[in-house]
């Protein structure tokens, strides 16, 4: 169950695409990591990337979860390069629709 998920966080990088996968809670206490490896892959990059951030095993989001979506997001268009949510969980995805944050993203 992803309820009881720990916190974790890797970053894959597959061609130009930037894949970093999140599990557990993505609140307060873990979405500086994701802002930090979110921008720092933006920043190593060579071509514009696609950064996707896969909330598949993302149990719960806040809203400082759901800011770091957006920073990322418009990172990632400030350097000319794509941003997606990929299988966001139920749950996420829920709150996604809520707050209408599914409208600016890429969802795959």
């Amino acid at each position: 169950m992803l309820e009881n998920t720990p916190w974790s966080l890797t970053t894959e990088q597959v061609g130009s695409e930037i894949v970093l996968r999140a599990a557990g809670a993505l609140d307060l206490e873990t979405a500086g990591q994701v802002r930090t490896a979110g921008t720092a892959a933006l920043r190593a990059s060579g071509p514009p990337p696609t950064l996707t951030v896969d909330l598949a095993d993302v149990s719960f989001i806040d809203s400082t979860g759901l800011g770091v979506l957006v920073t990322l997001w418009h990172q990632a268009r400030n350097v000319g390069g794509k941003f997606q949510v990929a299988r966001p969980s139920p749950a996420v995805l829920r709150i996604l629709e809520i707050t209408g944050v599914d409208a600016l993203f890429d969802l795959a």
